[in-house]
């Protein structure tokens, strides 16, 4: 990675281990992860604001480092990535069904809103922070697992996010972090095992 401001190398995200391992470990954890209730979840996410909350402004000067936004942009990136984050807080009552008695003679109809299993995102460079955190929190907050895909040329900030993750004690698997680009695209866009995919970018990615 190099710094936006002058050209030199901030760190290396050339080795992030195995594609297939990352989906693997997501496959295996959303066995349990799934069949946590929504209230549950939503703890592990509560816990995860709190500890993004508390390193915002670190997080925030990576952006900067790395993709050269200034620090008021920068800071309100990551105050929206928090206030998606607040919002998943409200899954439990987001997630529930819809059931209609008697919507013909002697029929009923329900609806319910269940988790895929593995997805993934797909983010560009431009906003690091903010197009990943739209998919995250929703979707481990429905009980899918998710793997990112960040920009190859900006993956720092997301790295030290999935860092808080963890220490916040988001359980091994539930979110997985793969780095590249045409290759690890075509991996996460063919595999059958990635159930759902959200993409933001240009035709070429």
């Amino acid at each position: 990675m190099l710094s936006a401001r002058r050209s030199r190398c901030l760190s290396d995200s050339s080795f992030c281990g195995s594609r297939r391992r990352a989906r693997q470990k997501a496959s295996k954890a959303f066995r349990k992860w799934s069949e946590l209730s929504a209230s549950a979840r939503v703890r592990y996410l509560m816990k995860f604001g709190q500890k993004l909350h508390d390193n915002a402004k670190s997080v925030s000067e990576i952006v900067t480092r790395e993709q050269g936004k200034v620090t008021g942009d920068a800071d309100g990136e990551v105050f929206r990535s928090l206030e998606i984050l607040e919002h998943a807080y409200g899954m439990p009552s987001l997630q529930m069904g819809e059931m209609l008695e008697n919507v013909a003679q002697n029929m009923n109809t329900y609806s319910l809103r269940q988790p895929l299993g593995v997805v993934a995102g797909i983010v560009p460079f431009n906003f690091p922070v903010m197009m990943p955190m739209w998919m995250v929190p929703l979707a481990i907050a429905t009980g899918n697992c998710f793997i990112l895909k960040p920009s190859e040329k900006v993956p720092g900030a997301m790295m030290r996010i999935m860092e808080i993750a963890v220490e916040s004690g988001i359980p091994d698997g539930v979110l997985s972090v793969i780095h590249g680009a045409k290759p690890t695209v075509d991996f996460i866009c063919d595999h059958p095992k990635i159930r759902s995919i959200s993409f933001v970018g240009g035709n070429q990615a």
